[in-house]
């Protein structure tokens, strides 16, 4: 009893020493860490806001700016929602769709930044200097709780200037000699340097910022020749409302002059209040994410399927030919290629309706083995032949899936149609799909296990045309392994594109399937605009273009992970896809 008492003495003692060890001077100074995190996403508040913001990109030839008014709401009905107000019809920085692209890609960093453990490095910060109360330290934040698109904050250096348990300012500058590539530029010097205040409900908020942003245009189209250009976002609050409407806007925010507030009316915003899916603005307002309600897309089928045979009839007489030709021990191995186009639509965020057809390319190595009374006639005792397959393909499914946490389970059924003109047969394959996974949300990747469970017609029938006789009518049983086991990676790219590889493994298939896609929102034709302009057309036009597909690189693969597409002069043609394996509903909160 003593000891396992000393035991436990311990184990306490050990988790307080952890716990000492992971103390730093801002935890002890009770800092909060979700005023470090505001530094990573503005959007990490529960307060309403409304910022002025001035927006200058300088370049060797010009200098464009906008003025812009920036309200944040955490609680709309359809959950976060943030709001770009410019003072102008057409926004001079950039294109009206850039704008709505770098809101998605706020809000949805947001998203993810709820479910990972963002955090600064404890054992990364320093006291630089202190004086009485104020003090300046610097930290950096932890590498392992970034998520994807905001890798490149691993190369910052943080200082913060704190007051009591109070912050009053923080710098963020990247390593002296280090560059990142985002966002198709090459970035070669970043400052963000953030002034806080004490709002009315004695929480740090954002007072003024000011981002500079040296960087080189690798393919965004923007400067000529890949040009240098700096980017320069000056912001000040105007005004803070808790979750109950009370104004908490700190006494020290600047009163705006010579600023007409109510001629910023032109409105650039992400419409989160969709039609479609249904049911889906409850869920994004309860912090989950879910795929937009249409999709197009484009897949690569590789499998091969070996059959055996159980009968062989030819013009409805069985047993003689079966006196010559041996059912048992015959079969035909079928190496399928096929390539297809995908439709998706999500009526509600659990479910997703798909069309899909395309081609069918396939090999058969046919063995039949022939009876003693085969080989008396002259046959020999296995018959091998090579058999070329040209068919299409055309099918329809659905997928219901759902999360806990970032585990997820989603049961596809498809239904395919396989018709073969030149042997005159129609084959209907039913395919069930059910798969479970796991969600790793900072590299927005998701593994999946699974099964699939394929039912095949029980025989081959057709017909084949005799020149000058009767057609010559064939049924051959077929019979094959109905179960195989289902393994694949989805890895999300961008706002927009998604890939997955499905692998398929059994005793009497495997292959593989590729799909590279994106989903959207239907919305307003591709407009020109003076600057980041789309020279270009997508097949259909009410279909937005990703922001990533707006990059002059002449590849077949345009700025992979980015878009599936071509750029010839003038033109910039783009085909987009959608997964096989579809997203499912994933908490993030």
């Amino acid at each position: 009893m003593k000891r396992w008492i000393s035991n436990v003495a311990l184990v306490v003692f050990a988790i307080g020493v952890a716990a000492i060890a992971n103390a730093d001077p801002l935890t002890d100074r009770g800092i909060d860490p979700k005023t470090l995190e505001l530094m990573v996403s503005e959007l990490s508040t529960d307060l309403r806001y409304t910022r002025f913001a001035e927006i200058e990109i300088r370049t060797a030839e010009e200098t464009l700016s906008d003025r812009v008014l920036i309200e944040f709401d955490p609680r709309t009905p359809s959950g976060i929602d943030l709001v770009l107000k410019f003072d102008k019809p057409t926004p001079t920085t950039a294109s009206t769709r850039r704008f709505r692209s770098v809101l998605e890609a706020r809000m949805r960093l947001q998203h993810e930044i709820r479910s990972l453990d963002l955090s600064y490095d404890p054992e990364s910060v320093r006291l630089e200097s202190s004086n009485g109360s104020t003090a300046v330290y610097t930290f950096r934040y932890s590498p392992f709780a970034l998520a994807q698109d905001i890798a490149w904050i691993r190369f910052l250096q943080g200082r913060i200037w704190v007051d009591g348990d109070r912050v009053t300012r923080i710098v963020l500058t990247l390593d002296e000699g280090r560059t990142f590539l985002h966002d198709g530029t090459r970035v070669s010097d970043y400052t963000l340097d953030v002034r806080f205040s004490r709002a009315k409900n004695e929480t740090d908020v954002i007072q003024d910022s000011v981002n500079v942003i040296v960087a080189r245009d690798l393919f965004l189209g923007l400067v000529p020749n890949g040009g240098q250009f700096v980017t320069t976002v000056r912001t000040t609050a105007i005004s803070y409302v808790d979750e109950d409407g009370n104004d908490v806007t700190p006494k020290s925010a600047a009163a705006l002059r010579r600023v007409d507030l109510a001629s910023f009316n032109n409105p650039v915003r992400v419409n989160i209040d969709r039609t479609f899916p249904i049911f889906g603005r409850q869920a994004r307002a309860a912090g989950y994410e879910f795929p937009k309600p249409f999709g197009v897309s484009v897949m690569y089928n590789d499998i091969t399927t070996r059959f055996t045979f159980s009968s062989f009839e030819i013009n409805g007489i069985r047993e003689p030919i079966e006196a010559i030709f041996k059912p048992n021990g015959s079969g035909i191995d079928i190496h399928a290629k096929s390539p297809q186009v995908r439709i998706d639509w999500f009526p509600f965020p659990f479910l997703n309706l798909m069309g899909l057809f395309g081609k069918l390319e396939a090999t058969g190595s046919l063995k039949i083995r022939t009876t003693g009374l085969g080989q008396l006639v002259g046959l020999p005792p296995i018959i091998e032949e090579q058999i070329d397959i040209n068919s299409t393909v055309v099918g329809g499914g659905a997928t219901l899936a759902g999360g806990w946490r970032n585990y997820f389970a989603s049961v596809t059924g498809t239904v395919l149609t396989t018709t073969t003109e030149e042997a005159g047969t129609k084959a209907t394959s039913h395919l069930i799909a059910p798969q479970i996974g796991y969600y790793f949300p900072r590299h927005r990747l998701r593994v999946m296990i699974g099964a699939d469970w394929l039912k095949l017609d029980s025989q081959m029938a057709g017909t084949i045309p005799i020149p000058g006789g009767p057609n010559l009518n064939f049924n051959i049983g077929m019979e094959h392994e109905e179960w195989a086991g289902r393994f694949g990676i989805y890895k999300q790219i961008g706002n927009n594109m998604e890939f997955t590889l499905t692998g398929t493994y059994g005793d009497t298939r495997e292959g593989l399937t590729a799909m590279l896609g994106t989903v959207s929102e239907v919305s307003d034709p591709i407009k020109q605009t003076r600057f980041g302009q789309v020279r270009g057309f997508s097949p259909t036009a009410d279909w937005p273009l990703p922001e990533r597909c707006q990059m002059p690189r002449f590849r077949a693969f345009k700025h992979f992970p980015g878009c599936f597409g071509a750029r010839l002069p003038g033109r910039q043609i783009f085909f987009s896809s959608h997964p096989v394996a579809l997203s499912p509903i994933l908490p993030v909160q």
